[in-house]
């Protein structure tokens, strides 16, 4: 949606339900057109029917705000609305709106070191512990990326017989097919967020200071699970931008079991 008729038409379409809506840009988003005007973010939904998952990420934000949790404000229409609906050239859309955070996806930010990630370890036990007694029907939605849904994967693996990572990939599928999913399963579940990438986690990186946490965007893969598997998908994207992996990924637990105390259990799965 890069052009600017287009663009104008649905500022016009945003202008009748916020009414100070600005000039848009087009945001990266993978479900979601995403629009912002440097007030506000604009979710357009792909469909009209998608309110369940509107509705959960609307009032998980609102939720975790109210206990500290740096997280976007979820705004309502000017009439009040939490959720519009639009035309879209004859097909209904459903879109909400947050407030604009003006920061950079730690995806951006210099390398990731022990002190920063111990800091990031600290605030997803506090956004845990924000989200402990939160619920929602559409929490117990199965996504294809949910960690329980791996031994369905597996099975999929056939169509990769050419590939030459097949081997590695069925060895990694199978020991998160076996007893680490079953003991998994055995794990404590609440909300989580899902999907603690770095460009989900927006830093304000002033030249030569430290960056620190603005923000934690996108909950809309939010489902409900062991709070380890937040921790191990974060661990994921960000170790590797460490110089100094393991001891970065202590300082991230570290922090993390010091806001919130982890079983030993879960610390023997993360590991």
């Amino acid at each position: 949606m890069d052009d600017t008729a287009e663009l104008s038409a649905w500022r016009s379409r945003l202008s009748a339900l916020w009414r100070d809506c600005g000039a848009l840009r087009v945001l990266n988003g993978e479900h979601d057109t995403n629009l912002s005007d440097g007030q506000r973010v604009y979710k357009v939904a792909p469909e009209s029917n998608q309110t369940d998952a509107i509705d959960l990420q609307w009032q998980a934000l609102r939720h975790v705000r109210a206990r500290g949790a740096p997280v976007p404000r979820p705004l309502t229409t000017s009439s009040g609305e939490p959720v519009a609906y639009v035309d879209d050239s004859g097909r209904q859309r459903a879109v909400w709106a947050q407030e604009w955070i003006e920061a950079t996806a730690l995806a951006k930010c210099s390398p990731c070191d022990g002190e920063l990630l111990g800091a990031l370890g600290a605030a997803i036990a506090r956004l845990h512990t924000a989200l402990k007694d939160f619920e929602h029907p559409a929490l117990e939605r199965d996504l294809r990326w949910r960690i329980e849904t791996t031994p369905t994967l597996a099975e999929r693996s056939n169509h990769l017989q050419q590939h030459p990572k097949r081997e590695w990939i069925d060895q990694i599928l199978s020991e998160h097919t076996g007893p680490a999913l079953q003991r998994l399963a055995q794990l404590p579940t609440q909300a989580l967020h899902y999907d603690l990438n770095d460009h989900n986690l927006l830093y304000l990186c002033e030249p030569g200071a430290k960056p620190t946490l603005a923000a934690i965007i996108d909950f809309g893969d939010m489902m409900r699970g062991a709070r380890i598997i937040d921790l191990s998908i974060a661990a994921t994207y960000l170790l590797p931008k460490s110089a100094h992996p393991l001891r970065s990924l202590r300082a991230f637990v570290g922090a993390y079991h010091r806001q919130s105390k982890l079983s030993l259990e879960e610390l023997e799965l993360l590991w």
